[in-house]
């Protein structure tokens, strides 16, 4: 159970990840599970939620911006909560969140490289 204390009125705003499919391990069920029981219990406290799963690290980028974004534009009294389940790497005093197998595709610079790009 997910129990919240904020001021009334104040604007609340969640970004919810679970990434559980990665490159060469067995699939994580727990974080996309975990996600929607987590982003359930934050709209039932009043919090406008944002759900993403199996993300790669662009749609990543774009939401935790697009977060900030809200949460600077909602002003002082905003909430934010951001809540990441799957795996992460800690390296050199920084922690960082692995994104997702499925990627998005790249765009290509030109059809020379796009030619001569091989598939494994």
């Amino acid at each position: 159970m997910l129990a919240a204390t904020v001021a009334s009125g104040a604007d609340r705003h969640a970004l919810v990840i679970g990434n559980g499919a990665y490159h060469n391990i067995d699939p994580l069920p727990n974080p996309t599970n975990d996600v929607v029981l987590v982003s359930d219990s934050l709209r039932q406290v009043g919090f406008e939620v944002t759900t993403l799963k199996d993300v790669g690290k662009r749609e990543m980028d774009r939401a935790a911006k697009a977060f900030a974004k809200r949460l600077d534009d909602a002003g002082r009294d905003a909430v934010g909560v951001f809540y990441f389940a799957g795996h992460g790497v800690a390296y050199e005093g920084e922690n960082w969140l692995l994104r997702s197998a499925r990627r998005s595709p790249r765009p290509s610079t030109s059809s020379t490289k796009r030619s001569r790009r091989t598939r494994s």
